[in-house]
């Protein structure tokens, strides 16, 4: 299924919400909420980029009509999720998080629900 930018945006403040905001107190809630807001704010000038972006259309993410491919992009995390396995990364202000293949399947989850 294809889905416009703002619909992959809003899947995707809707993970945020849900496996980090939600989760977390204090100065470390508000400082997500603001790079959020942040981030938000600036989604026009990103979504230019990433749809006019030469790899994007080359690998087929987006359509001539600026439609993203979401479900290409699932399948292609999946497959690294399961070739690579549970990974952990550090994220200023969260600390280190974990992500696993059901986070691919949370994350698309909340794109479809758009």
């Amino acid at each position: 299924m294809k889905k416009n930018f703002a619909q992959v945006q809003a899947g995707v403040l809707d993970y945020i919400d849900r496996e980090f905001v939600s989760k977390l107190d204090g100065l470390r809630k508000w400082a997500v909420l603001s790079a959020v807001s942040l981030y938000t704010g600036k989604s026009a000038a990103m979504s230019e980029q990433l749809l006019n972006h030469p790899v994007a259309k080359m690998m087929g993410i987006v359509d001539e009509q600026g439609m993203i491919d979401v479900d290409a992009l699932h399948a292609a995390m999946v497959q690294a999720a399961e070739k690579t396995g549970t990974v952990s990364q550090y994220i200023p202000v969260l600390g280190n998080v974990t992500f696993t293949r059901s986070d691919v399947d949370t994350l698309y989850n909340c794109i479809m629900a758009q």
